[in-house]
């Protein structure tokens, strides 16, 4: 069976969590997603929770859009924190530098999942019945507020159904793919703390995604938004792209700038951050089916 690379590696740099206490990670990831799903449930149900009250009454078709753009700033206040905190804590102890700035990294991570699950649950219209009708309009598919015969609406949601299961089974497949091609350690951000003991990866999918892992989160973010198909979904998505260009701009492709100068730049300028080209989506098939020449190569030299 074929294990994960760089377990170890992730487990070594994160000294205060060996043996059993290593249990705190995937436990931060829980209370991560649990907490973005309850910011959001809370924000969707605040105005039927509270009825009598006028101004919650006419702010309810809003507070969705709310507690799901607060989740996402949240989210992308602690993921940037590892970026923004790195330097100061390598500077005062670099063995702990990145426990220190993964946990509440990953605890962020999470939270941009739970708006991605949010996203493909249709929440906004469930549970007690909404107080204001505009409600119900950017909660439900835009295919039955478009069209009148539910011969077609049923056509039309089986397909845009069964378009967007497809992306989400090609997201986790391509998820688990990136895992083990690059490890716990580079999909763990260990060397985004510490660059001087990483090497350059050269993998196909960098020929074509200068971001393949972000790239998937997209990809099941647009399937979340397919298959719920309103107005909700789509701000949401909308919204969750601009996180990335900021993250991207402000913190991550910022500091491989820094380190590679232009040759960076030019890399950025000829290759696409999240969506491949039309004309390379092939490759990307490959890359998560595994069909990729360097990928089976790879493959032959672990057996």
């Amino acid at each position: 069976m074929k294990t994960l690379k760089g377990v170890e590696k992730f487990k070594e740099k994160l000294p205060n969590y060996q043996g059993k206490k290593i249990i705190v990670v995937p436990l931060i990831g829980i209370t991560g997603l649990t907490t973005g799903l309850i910011i959001q449930l809370f924000f969707d149900y605040l105005s039927r929770i509270f009825s009598e009250n006028p101004s919650l009454k006419t702010m309810e078709p809003y507070n969705p859009f709310i507690g799901s753009m607060l989740t996402i700033l949240l989210a992308f206040y602690l993921i940037s924190g590892i970026w923004r905190r790195k330097d100061n804590l390598l500077k005062k102890n670099k063995s702990t530098a990145y426990q220190k700035v993964i946990l509440p990294g990953f605890f962020g991570i999470t939270m941009i999942f739970s708006v991605i699950f949010h996203n493909f649950v249709p929440f906004v219209t469930w549970g007690p019945k909404p107080i204001n009708p505009a409600t119900k309009i950017v909660g439900t598919s835009m295919i039955q507020l478009l069209l009148d015969s539910k011969s077609n609406i049923y056509i039309s949601n089986v397909v845009l159904t069964s378009f967007a299961i497809i992306l989400l089974v090609y997201g986790i497949m391509a998820i688990i793919r990136t895992f083990f091609l690059f490890g716990m350690d580079y999909m763990g951000l260990v060397y985004t703390v510490y660059p001087d003991e990483s090497e350059v990866r050269n993998e196909e999918i960098y020929k074509i995604l200068r971001h393949p892992t972000y790239s998937i989160i997209m990809l099941i973010g647009l399937a979340s938004f397919i298959f719920r198909f309103s107005l909700y979904s789509f701000i949401i998505i909308v919204f969750l792209r601009i996180f990335f260009y900021f993250h991207l701009k402000y913190y991550e492709e910022k500091e491989l700038i820094e380190r590679f100068g232009r040759k960076y730049e030019e890399y950025r300028d000829e290759v696409p951050a999240l969506f491949p080209r039309l004309s390379d989506i092939g490759t990307h098939i490959k890359f998560t089916l595994g069909l990729s020449k360097a990928q089976k190569n790879n493959n032959d030299k672990e057996k």
